[in-house]
């Protein structure tokens, strides 16, 4: 793996660094937020800070040593980048970081596209050794996405038949819930189909598995960052969900770590379109 991947990932994680630095340490950023809105925001702010961007620049270097479990937890590291970039840019409001939101939103989507691109599907089929973890890590993909757009649903639903608006969205301030909108459009769906790729064993499932996996990893670490800023902020009746999203999380890492396990450590057998 040649270096193209590494300096745009440098750039990257230092626009998500500076993006997260400012929600935190400078009250303008959130001043037009609600109170549940801003913690929300802060506590992204510190996942990005702390776990994404040392998390992609560490793998883009791992990644740049030809390592193959080192290119699909920076492809995971990537899609969390648009999923939390696409709540920025459109529901916090326009403000000195809006620039900044861009940025990452525009670099994360395009970066992901490229080196999607620019890998031959069929080489990773060779590098395959445990074929135990296929199935769990397929039917936790499938499952995960299956029960999140029956919950987002249920809950839209209930509201449109009872004529009133999600707690989510009035607590927040906002006019829709994002997190309703990403997760229903693009990515509960994408979770789904890459599950269902790899049980009928298609290249591309092989390849985007592990970076499903690993972005829901970061999707439960958000959300129990959530609850325990709700918590430490005196919001009630935050721990059962905090401890359930921890113990989600630790099984997602687990069952990521195993089907990462049956790739091999070196891609010598890895080709890019242009060499």
């Amino acid at each position: 793996m040649k270096q193209r991947y590494l300096m745009p990932s440098i750039l990257l994680a230092v626009l998500v660094g500076v993006s997260a630095l400012g929600g935190m340490m400078w009250p303008e950023i959130y001043a037009l937020e609600t109170f549940n809105w801003k913690l929300q925001a802060q506590a992204q702010d510190l996942v990005n800070l702390t776990i994404i961007a040392p998390g992609l620049i560490i793998s883009a270097i791992v990644t740049n040593k030809k390592s193959m479990k080192g290119f699909l937890v920076w492809l995971g590291m990537l899609i969390a980048i648009i999923y939390s970039g696409l709540i920025y840019a459109f529901s916090v409001h326009f403000g000195l970081l809006f620039p900044v939101y861009v940025a990452i939103l525009g670099i994360s989507l395009y970066l992901l596209m490229y080196a999607i691109y620019q890998t031959k599907f069929w080489s990773l089929v060779g590098l395959r050794k445990v074929k135990r973890s296929e199935k769990m890590t397929s039917w936790l993909l499938v499952v995960t996405g299956v029960l999140f757009y029956l919950l987002w649903g249920m809950d839209v639903i209930k509201n449109l038949l009872q004529g009133t608006i999600p707690t989510s969205i009035t607590e927040a301030g906002l006019v829709v819930n994002p997190v309703y909108v990403i997760d229903m459009a693009g990515y509960l769906p994408a979770m789904i189909i890459v599950g269902l790729m790899l049980i009928v064993r298609s290249k591309l499932g092989y390849l985007m598995a592990g970076p499903m996996l690993v972005s829901a990893v970061i999707m439960s670490i958000n959300i129990a960052t959530i609850f325990g800023v709700f918590s430490l902020n005196g919001i009630t009746g935050q721990l059962p969900m905090l401890v359930v999203f921890v113990i989600v999380g630790l099984f997602q890492m687990g069952v990521s770590g195993y089907y990462l396990s049956s790739f091999e450590t070196n891609w010598l057998k890895f080709r890019t379109d242009n060499p």
